[in-house]
């Protein structure tokens, strides 16, 4: 939690974000068992797959975009190293 964050505004946050992500596994799993069972001839998935899958993507996701602001700073301190 962030300083000076109030729970409560921690909470609300916490239950967009799975709201949001519940939505975005729902639509996964529409757009999967409409378009490639029926251009492809896949099988279907049950929706525990399309959330799995989902949140897999999120997870990948979060460790790039920590990998990289891990790597800036890294980065901005090895320039000012070497112009000193």
């Amino acid at each position: 939690m962030h300083a000076g964050m109030h729970p409560r505004r921690q909470g609300h946050r916490i239950a967009v974000g799975a709201l949001g992500l519940a939505l975005a596994a729902i639509a996964v799993h529409w757009g999967w068992n409409t378009t490639a069972t029926t251009l492809f001839g896949l099988p279907e998935a049950r929706f525990v797959q399309s959330f799995a899958g989902l949140l897999g993507i999120v997870a990948v996701a979060a460790a790039a975009g920590y990998g990289a602001s891990l790597g800036s700073g890294r980065n901005e301190r090895q320039s000012e190293s070497t112009t000193k």
